[in-house]
């Protein structure tokens, strides 16, 4: 069936509910965009940040826990020995603290599938660095308390220092990682903000001509048969009995015509009589 044959209510459902079909869709479009660039966001906000800075945390713990090496390395007066040996087990305790915090953050990001391999691999690295830098930690201070100071010093300066400098060029790296993947998040949302822009735009285009294309419809089908029937009924009104509508279509307008017709018809015909009937 042709659209000009469907029922007037019919038309106006088919023609307002596209309209409003697109509109739930660019709705829909939107809210599952938003979505996306919320979880982009969230993910830069609530995990890549705080894990960069767990990591630069832990960067500056084992500075300061090496730091603190060096002082108690140096120190002849016991009870600064002391002091400097109570500081280096705060600083573990503020690494592990540390380490906690990451590793609870790598958790949630491995379960979502967003960690990458890259840092994975630098992580486990750093885990076996810091291990053996512990480890020399025990060391140093074991030749320290058996007065051993100069063993203790070279132990920090040679093999410790070089296990050190790696740990620490590998934290850089980490959070370096997490700079360039928080930079790559932060374009990919802006990429997919950019993208919806232009979609919703092109939608709502769509939508307007659409709406345009409809309401030029309904006028052609609807409101031009009506002017040409209260035309028509003018005319015979006025009475012009020989005026014919087109029926063009087999909706209310159309059977509407054609009734006219037949009035008309019918009028045409009762005139003749009736002059025949003088004439007789």
């Amino acid at each position: 069936m042709k659209f000009r044959d469907l029922k007037l209510g019919t038309k106006q459902i088919i023609g307002f509910g596209c309209i409003l079909l697109i509109m739930a869709g660019v709705n829909v479009f939107s809210i599952h965009k938003m979505t996306q660039l919320k979880i982009e966001i969230d993910e830069i906000s609530r995990n890549w940040l705080p894990r960069a800075l767990a990591i630069s945390d832990i960067n500056k713990n084992t500075a300061d826990f090496r730091i603190k090496q060096l002082q108690y390395a140096f120190a002849v007066d016991p009870g600064e020995q002391e002091t400097y040996k109570t500081l280096m087990i705060s600083y573990i305790d503020q690494i592990e603290k540390n380490r906690n915090t990451y590793e609870a953050l790598k958790s949630d990001s491995e379960a979502r599938n967003l960690y990458s391999d890259s840092e994975r691999a630098l992580y486990d690295q750093f885990e076996r660095q810091l291990d053996r830098y512990l480890d020399l930690s025990i060391s140093h201070l074991m030749l320290s308390r058996e007065n051993e100071n100069e063993e203790a010093v070279a132990l920090l300066n040679d093999e410790a220092s070089d296990v050190f400098n790696q740990l620490s060029a590998t934290l850089l790296e980490l959070v370096n990682v997490n700079k360039d993947d928080a930079q790559e998040a932060a374009v990919r949302a802006e990429e997919t903000h950019h993208a919806s822009r232009v979609i919703i735009t092109s939608l709502l285009i769509a939508t307007i001509v659409l709406s345009i294309f409809i309401a030029g419809m309904l006028v052609r089908y609807i409101a031009e048969p009506v002017s040409a029937l209260d035309e028509a009924a003018h005319s015979v009104a006025a009475g012009n009995l020989d005026v014919t509508l087109p029926v063009r279509s087999r909706d209310e307008i159309g059977s509407l015509a054609g009734s006219f017709n037949r009035m008309t018809t019918s009028l045409r015909e009762a005139t003749q009589k009736m002059q025949q009937q003088r004439e007789a």
